[in-house]
């Protein structure tokens, strides 16, 4: 089983690319999606609530981290990709903003990180003509911020995920055509599909 999440900042069409390939490979493999938050979970819907709430982002950090944990541990099935809306990689990005790095990763230690990341960007400017409703992070310097971030993990490489990047500004049909590509890549790569 391998993890491919879809991240990148608010607006960027992770939820849309995810959906899409989903629906699109749903009957050609074992694949499952999954979404930050968890919507299903308990977790996921206080952490919902919280989302539009000035609160502490230690606390915000915690909600993710368990939210996560909980998803991972009771996903059950035999699956050839888990297809992640989200990742440990979105915490990376948004959470570093005030919380060191090394926090995040020891609170998420027993989520896997996704073998291959593919990673839609987007300007904030574009990010916010995109958002139909504001949260915690959606604000132009917040979202400059929380993009580069995503820009120096994917330069940096030092986590064990395989990072694409594709620019998110194009088209709808573009973005998902060059994300399918890719998507179809890591199959053939990992031996799902010939």
């Amino acid at each position: 089983m391998i993890i491919v999440a879809i991240e990148g900042i608010d607006g960027a069409g992770k939820t849309t690319i995810s959906n899409l390939l989903y629906n699109d490979f749903k009957d050609k493999i074992r694949i499952k999606l999954i979404k930050e938050p968890n919507k299903n979970s308990k977790i996921g819907k206080i952490l919902k609530e919280f989302l539009s709430e000035r609160i502490s982002g230690k606390f915000l950090a915690l909600l993710y981290a368990a939210d996560r944990t909980y998803t991972y541990e009771f996903l059950y099935g035999d699956y050839d990709v888990i297809l992640s809306d989200r990742s440990i990689f979105s915490s990376l990005a948004y959470q570093t903003i005030d919380l060191p790095e090394e926090w995040i990763i020891a609170i998420n230690k027993y989520v896997p990180f996704p073998n291959y990341v593919i990673y839609l960007d987007v300007s904030p400017e574009v990010s916010l003509k995109r958002i139909r409703s504001r949260e915690l992070f959606e604000n132009e310097s917040t979202l400059r911020i929380v993009r580069d971030n995503y820009l120096k993990l994917l330069k940096n490489n030092k986590y064990p995920s395989k990072f694409f990047k594709i620019n998110a500004e194009r088209p709808l049909e573009k973005v998902y055509e060059e994300a399918r590509t890719i998507f179809i890549e890591i199959l053939r790569c990992e031996g799902i599909i010939r």
